[in-house]
C-alpha cells in the first residue's frame, strides 16, 4: 500500500489565537510546556534577558515558519493527520529545540550582553582633557640663605588651563552603527544554530 507523506510545521500548531504572531520566549514555551515552566530545565535569566529571548523566538518564528519539524505517512484516504502523530511529533521537535537552547544560551547572552554595553558606551563622546599650567614669580618672598625661589611659596600667579576634545557626531554614528551590525550578526548566528531542529525539503 502507497503511503502519503505529509510534513508537519510548526504554523500547524498554531491554533486560534495565533499564538505565534505575538509570541515571546515565555508564552511560546508556556504554549508548549503549560502554564507552570517550574521543574523544566530551561536557562535561568528568561526573565532578565527576556528582550533578548523575545527576538530570538521572534527571528526562528519569522525564518523557520514554513520548515517542517517533522513528517508523518498517512494512507490515500486519510487527509487528516491524526492527533496522537500531531503531539508524538511536537514532542519529539520541543526535546530538539530545547536542547539547542539550554546548549547555547550562555554563550550567546554573553555576547548580547558585551555588545550592548560596548553600544552604552559608544554613545558616550570619548573626550581627552590636556592641562597645562603657568606659574609667576616675579618677586621673590621668604628670601632664603640657598638663594633658590622655585617653590610653590615663592609663586605670586597661578594660572591652570584645560582643554577638552569631543568626538564629532558622524564619528559617534558610525561607531553605533558598526555595534548595531555587530549585535545583529550575533542574534543570527543564534538563529541559525535552530536550523538542525527542522527538516530540509529537497
Amino acid at each position: 500500500m502507497n503511503c502519503l507523506t505529509k510534513y508537519i510545521y510548526l504554523k500547524d500548531y498554531d491554533g486560534t489565537e495565533n499564538m505565534f504572531e505575538k509570541a515571546t520566549m515565555s508564552a511560546f514555551l508556556q504554549f508548549w510546556l503549560g502554564e507552570d515552566l517550574t521543574g523544566y530545565l530551561l536557562p535561568t535569566d528568561l526573565a532578565t534577558k527576556a528582550d533578548s529571548y523575545n527576538t530570538l523566538i521572534s527571528l526562528i518564528l519569522g525564518r523557520f515558519w514554513e520548515k517542517p519539524i517533522g513528517k508523518a505517512y498517512l494512507p490515500p484516504w486519510e487527509d487528516e493527520i491524526p492527533e496522537e502523530t500531531l503531539d508524538k511529533i511536537g514532542s519529539s521537535w520541543l526535546r530538539k529545540f530545547l536542547s539547542v537552547l539550554n546548549c547555547t544560551h550562555d554563550r550567546y547572552i554573553l555576547l548580547l550582553d558585551s555588545y550592548a554595553g560596548a553600544k552604552s558606551k559608544m554613545m558616550d563622546d570619548v573626550k581627552s582633557t590636556t592641562a597645562s599650567k603657568r606659574k609667576h614669580n616675579d618677586t621673590p618672598q621668604n628670601p632664603n640663605t640657598e638663594g633658590v625661589y622655585e617653590g610653590d611659596n615663592y609663586i605670586t600667579d597661578f594660572t591652570r588651563f584645560d582643554t577638552e576634545n569631543a568626538t564629532e557626531f558622524a564619528t559617534k554614528m558610525q561607531r553605533l552603527k558598526e555595534i548595531e551590525d555587530l549585535y545583529s550578526d550575533v542574534m543570527e548566528d543564534w538563529v541559525d544554530e535552530f536550523q538542525r531542529t527542522f527538516l530540509e525539503v529537497n
